[in-house]
């Protein structure tokens, strides 16, 4: 995954897609490809924040799925 280069789609929304699963991991997806992925977090609560450093960005369609029973990574990693 290292200085692999991701594509944002010119003139088109992009799609991200986050999972955090308790403290064990967290996975995000950038227009489908993996982009980083963290295990053994430090903290298994806290706020939800959408933020950008490189300036002007805009959000829709945000949905947020709670898990009743925490998912192996696996699953997220397939699909």
């Amino acid at each position: 995954m290292a200085d692999t280069r991701y594509h944002f789609l010119d003139g088109e929304w992009n799609s991200s897609e986050i999972v955090v699963m308790e403290s064990k991991y967290a996975i995000h997806k950038f227009n489908g490809q993996i982009v980083n992925l963290a295990t053994d977090l430090g903290s298994a609560e806290g706020p939800i924040a959408l933020e950008a450093e490189t300036g002007e960005i805009l959000w829709r369609n945000i949905e947020i799925k709670e898990y009743e029973e925490p998912v192996p990574m696996e699953q997220f990693l397939k699909e």
